[in-house]
This record gives C-alpha cells, structure tokens and sequence, in this order.
C-alpha cells in the first residue's frame, strides 16, 4: 500500500458509497474507500499513513473547457483581466513597452469593454498609438473572439480603409471608413497571423506556469482547445514526468478543420486515441461569436443592436459534411455555439449526421450554448448532445445579457437548471484564459447566481442555479463520462486513478458564499503529489 488516508470527509461522487472516512492508494489506483474501521487492516502495509483530521477528499477538478497553453501564455504576458479603466489598460501596455526593444512586438490578453467602470465604449488604436507609438501592440479581448491592435500593428497586417472585412469576420470601422483598431472573429487573424511565432522556451515556461496553477487549483484533468502543436509540448512533459494533468484534446480546427480530420480518418484514428495522460478527444469548430462582443450568431437581431444578427464562421452547407465526416469515422465533435442560431446549425448538423449513420454512444457536444431557444434546448437529451457549459460565465454577462437579448430569449440564457430537468448530460469548465482557471469560482456562482461581491440578493434568475452536488459531479464525473472516461476517473471508488484534491472545508456543508474561500491543501494526480500546502502529503 503506497498511501492510506484515514479520519477524512471523503466525497466520493458515487451514487453507491458517497461518502466514506478512509482511502487506500497503490500504484496509482484506488484500490479500497470505507470507514476507518474497514480500512484498519491497511495500516501496516502502508508505507504512508496520513490523519486528515477530518479534511474532505473529493475527486481532482475535471475542467471541461480550457485553452491551457494559451493560458500559461497570459501569465507572462499584458494581463488586462481585473482591472476596468482605460488608464489602467494603457498603464499595462505601458510597462512592457518601456522594455520592448524596436520592432519587438506587445502583446496580451484580457480586456472586457462590458466591465469597463470608467465609460462602456470599445477601445480604439489611437489610445494604444499614445503609450506604444513605436512598437506593435496587439491585446485580445477577453474572450478570444476580438483583437485590439495600434495603428502600427493595422499598418503591419496590411489593413487599411480599402481592406474588405474577411468571411466571418469584421474590421470595426469610424464614421470616416477609418478601421479603428477592433478586429472581430475572423478579421482579427489578420493580426494573429503575423504575430511573432512564441519560442519552444517561451511554450515551456507556459505549459510549466498553467500546470502549478492548475495543481494548486485541485485540477487534474483538462478538456484543452488545443492547437496540433500543443500536443507535442505535453509529449514532452509526459517523458520528463513533468506532466501533472491528464489531457484530453479538443483538437482545434478554427477555419479549416480538413487539414486535422482528413489525416486522422486515414490513419484511422478515432477518439479515443493515445492513453488517459494524453489523448484525442473531439475535433472543435467554432460556428460563431460571443454574446459579449455582439459576434454570437442569433435568430433575431440583438435587443441593443438592432440590425446585427452577430457572425457565423461557417455556413451550414459547410459544416454538415465535415460533422458527417466525423461522426462516420467516430470522431467526437465539440462545436462552439453560443448564439441561439448556431446552436440551432449545430444540432441541425447532429441530427442530420446520426439519422444517416449509426454511433448511438457519439458524446458530441456543443460548448458554451449562452442563448438558445427552447425548442432547441430539447434537442439536446434527444439527438445524445452532451451542453458543455461554464458557470463563471455568469458573473460578469448576467448583468448584461438581457440587454442584449431582451426579457424573453433572456429565459433560457445560461439555464442550467432546464438543461439538467430535461435529461442532458452536461460536463462543467472555466474557458480560462477567458475566465479563471479556478473551478470555486464556478462552484459559488453555479449555486448563488450572484457575482463575486454577493450581487444580486437571492441571485440572478436562480431558479436556473444548479445544487452543489449537482456542480461537484459537473467538474468530475459528468466531466469524464464527455470524455468517454467513467470507468477511470471522476469519482473516488476502487479501480479508478488516485486523481484527487484535499480541502480545508466540505463544499456540501459551507454556507454557499464561502465557497471562494475553500483552501485546497493538496492534489494527487496518479497516486502522486503534485501540490502540497501544508507539507503532509509528500512522498
């Protein structure tokens, strides 16, 4: 026996023992979950015996949507998440400017012009042009859907008055014609593409940072949105045993998913392949926008828009052979869609695939569905639709998100609750770098539906929060059942991985507003630890 926990609070997230004292660890597995008592026959075998002195033990976080690398990236980077004036943002660019050498680009991440406190107005070029007039300076928007670039970095990307806007993309535009700065979807690759390509150091020191937040977090699965090239970073880390999350791969195909799939179908992979450190999960696409930016692709234009409908990054007519494709050679599809109408491409796709071609256990999924009718929401239990969603999304967009969708199709944004009533799987994530790689967040407001500050009382809409029962399995097991990976993880009973977090609280017993505060004190991934705050669990 490797490590026996005893006098713990252990929340096993099975439905058949949810609740235990004592876990035994060997050679990676669990391998007994019970009272102290039944466990007392471990005691001298082990060769690590820990009082958690009542602590809870519940499974690792699995976070269900991240762009991880991209993450770790931001760390080191112009951050612009919490902070909320314009001053503030050209103070950031500022302060790594002053150490840009010529020609060296500024580059980051973070922004949000609906958190704005000082005006809500999107940025504009000239006033990054006033703090970096001789460096290019290009910022994401928090949600990765927009860019923010300086005159300098519009100049370098060729982009003028005469450039037309890309499909599925589009150049914000002055009063004179003049593109302001703001790139939204595709028209913001004109900049990305040009950037300076990131240095397998740079990747390194990215991967290492987002894998010490991830372990301190309790996080040892991810669902990353991954680029090809990721992977072989992770293959890296995985031979030097640096690789302490278990990673499962949303294999990113933005504009031109063929190059990915069609190799794949060739070779004959399907989902599935690689091991549980490292595999292949679902082939991603990106259908539209965000409700944030107005880029969600709605049915009726936006209430506080009138006129835009948002932006579709592919038609139907090109996105259904591509699903079929897929679903034929059993390649899991994860399809961003957060308006309601390319929710509703996204299901017409499924349906249109699975009465052709027979995969009942298929798992597609489709992530973030912000805004969809209720017509549509049905769809999902229907056609096998697994509603990857992310509560620490409704912090910051309940306060606006009627605005911009109005009192009615305001009832089934973000409705969580309706989802799981009706009988659809659902697995939980952060979107971090968009949001906070830290799942609490998620936790207290998928109960609350308040933000951070306690806001609204009672909560926004809460008949649409979810029990925190629900949110645990949310992060856990409903998380590795969309990855095909019950049988391994996400709950605590003998058989699967020693994937595990420790913390000072039970989250099934504290007062929902102390959720934020929950310390974790450890984390153990594969029967070893990768966090330890308190100096108790090492080997």
């Amino acid at each position: 026996m490797d490590l026996l926990l005893r006098n713990a609070n252990v929340l096993t997230i099975d439905a058949g023992q949810p609740r235990a004292q004592a876990l035994a660890i060997r050679d990676g597995r669990i391998v007994a979950v019970g009272s102290d008592e039944e466990l007392d026959g471990l005691v001298s075998s082990a060769k690590k015996v820990v009082d958690l002195d009542g602590a809870t033990v519940m499974p690792g976080f699995i976070d269900a949507h991240t762009h991880f690398v991209s993450g770790g990236m931001t760390l080191s980077r112009v951050r612009l998440g919490g902070i909320f004036t314009m001053r503030e943002w050209q103070q950031a660019v500022l302060a790594k400017a002053r150490d840009a050498e010529p020609g060296d680009w500024v580059v980051g991440r973070g922004w949000d012009d609906t958190k704005r406190t000082d005006v809500v107005a999107l940025p504009t070029k000239e006033e990054l042009d006033e703090v970096s007039p001789h460096n290019s300076v290009y910022l994401g928007r928090a949600d990765g859907h927009v860019g923010w670039a300086n005159s300098l970095a519009l100049q370098a990307a060729g982009i003028t008055r005469d450039t037309d806007d890309p499909y599925g993309g589009h150049i914000v535009r002055d009063e004179h014609g003049e593109p302001t700065g703001i790139l939204q979807e595709t028209a913001k690759l004109m900049v990305e593409r040009i950037l300076p390509a990131s240095g397998k150091a740079e990747q390194r020191k990215a991967l290492s940072d987002a894998l010490a937040e991830a372990a301190r977090f309790g996080i040892t699965s991810i669902h990353d949105n991954a680029p090809a090239e990721d992977i072989a970073l992770y293959q890296e880390f995985r031979e030097r045993g640096d690789l302490t999350v278990r990673v499962n791969t949303l294999l990113r195909g933005w504009e031109v998913p063929e190059p990915f799939l069609e190799p794949m179908i060739k070779m004959g992979v399907r989902t599935g392949f690689g091991d549980d450190w490292i595999k292949l999960g679902a082939l991603k696409l990106s259908l539209d926008g965000t409700l944030g930016s107005r880029t969600a692709a709605m049915l009726e234009p936006y209430s506080d828009d009138p006129g835009n409908t948002g932006v579709f990054r592919i038609s139907q007519e090109e996105l259904n052979p591509i699903i079929e494709r897929a679903h034929r050679h059993r390649i899991q599809v994860a399809l961003h869609a957060i308006g309601d109408a390319a929710c509703r491409m996204a299901l017409d796709a499924i349906e249109h695939v699975t009465k052709q071609f027979d995969w009942p256990d298929h798992r597609h999924r489709i992530e973030h569905e912000q805004s969809i009718t209720r017509e549509d929401m049905e769809r999902f239990p229907q056609l096998g639709v697994i509603a990857s969603l992310q509560p620490v999304h409704g912090i910051t967009d309940l306060n606006w998100v009627e605005s911009r969708v109005g009192p009615e199709r305001v009832k089934t944004a973000y409705a969580w609750r309706s989802f799981l009533d009706i009988g659809t799987h659902i697995c939980l994530g952060t979107d971090w770098p968009v949001e906070t790689l830290d799942p609490r967040v998620g936790l207290y407001h998928a109960v609350t539906r308040q933000d951070i500050h306690g806001n609204p009382p009672g909560g926004r809409w809460p008949g649409e929060a979810l029990t925190i029962e629900e949110t645990l399995k949310g992060y856990t097991l409903d998380a590795a059942w969309a990855e095909f990976a019950e049988d391994r993880k996400g709950s605590l009973v003998p058989g699967k991985y020693a994937d595990l977090c420790i913390l000072d609280a039970d989250p099934t017993a504290v007062d929902p507003n102390e959720l934020l505060n929950l310390g974790v004190l450890a984390t153990v991934v594969e029967g070893r630890t990768v966090y330890d705050a308190t100096g108790r669990f090492g080997e």
